[in-house]
C-alpha cells in the first residue's frame, strides 16, 4: 500500500486526471474550449481523448468488480449501445458529433468490463477476444485503410449499391479486424521484438 510521498503523488495524479476528464466532458457537450483556446487545449479536450480514459477505466474496473456481476455490465452496455444507436437512427443526436463518442464510448466500456468478467473460456470467445485485444492498436491505426479497400472493390463491382447495408457493414468490420490482426502479427510485434533486441544489446551491462 503506497505511503508518504508516493501516496501524495498518486492522489495529485488522480485529481489531475479527474479535472482533465471533467474538462473533456464539458468541452464536448458545450464546445467551450474548441476554437477558443490554443490547439493544445483543443486536442487535450478532444472527444478522442475520452476514449483513452474509458479504456483505462475499463482496465481498472475489470480487475475490481465481482466476476458474477460481469453479465450485468455486459447487458447494461449492450442495452445502452442499442438505445444510442436507435436514438441516432431517429436523428435525436448527430452520430458524428463529439458527444456521440462519449455515448458509444461509455456503452462500449461497460461491454468490455462485462466481457472481461464472464466465463468465456468454454465457448472459445475468450481466445478470440484476446487475439483482437492484442491487435487492437494495429486495428485502431489501420481500420480505415482496409475499410477503404473493401469499399473501392465493392464500388467498382457495383456490389456497394446492390448489397444490403448489414452485409456491407459486416464486410467492413471483418476487413478492418482481419487486416489489423495480420499487420499486428507480421509487422507490429516482429518490429517491437526487433527494437527490443537492439535496445537490450545497446544497453550498458
Amino acid at each position: 500500500k503506497p505511503t508518504g510521498q508516493l501516496s501524495s503523488t498518486l492522489l495529485h495524479l488522480e485529481l489531475e486526471c479527474g479535472v482533465w476528464f471533467s474538462a473533456i466532458v464539458v468541452a464536448n457537450f458545450t464546445g467551450y474550449f474548441q476554437g477558443k483556446t490554443s490547439p493544445l487545449i483543443g486536442n487535450l479536450t478532444s472527444s478522442y481523448s475520452i476514449e483513452f480514459f474509458f479504456g483505462m477505466i475499463a482496465a481498472i474496473l475489470a480487475r475490481q468488480i465481482v466476476p458474477k456481476s460481469g453479465y450485468f455490465f455486459l447487458g447494461l452496455g449492450a442495452l445502452l449501445f442499442l438505445i444510442f444507436g436507435f436514438a441516432e437512427n431517429m436523428q435525436l443526436f448527430n452520430g458524428y458529433a463529439p458527444p456521440a463518442r462519449i455515448y458509444y464510448g461509455l456503452s462500449s466500456m461497460l461491454i468490455v468490463i462485462g466481457l472481461a468478467n464472464t466465463p468465456l473460456k468454454a465457448s472459445g470467445l475468450n481466445q478470440f477476444l484476446s487475439l483482437v485485444g492484442s491487435a487492437s492498436y494495429s486495428i485502431y491505426l489501420t481500420h480505415f485503410i482496409f475499410i477503404g479497400v473493401i469499399f473501392k472493390i465493392m464500388e467498382r463491382t457495383d456490389l456497394f449499391e446492390k448489397s444490403p447495408v448489414i452485409l456491407t457493414f459486416a464486410l467492413f468490420v471483418v476487413a478492418a479486424m482481419a487486416g489489423g490482426i495480420l499487420l499486428s502479427k507480421f509487422i507490429e510485434y516482429p518490429v517491437m521484438r526487433w527494437l527490443n533486441q537492439i535496445a537490450f544489446k545497446s544497453s550498458p551491462k
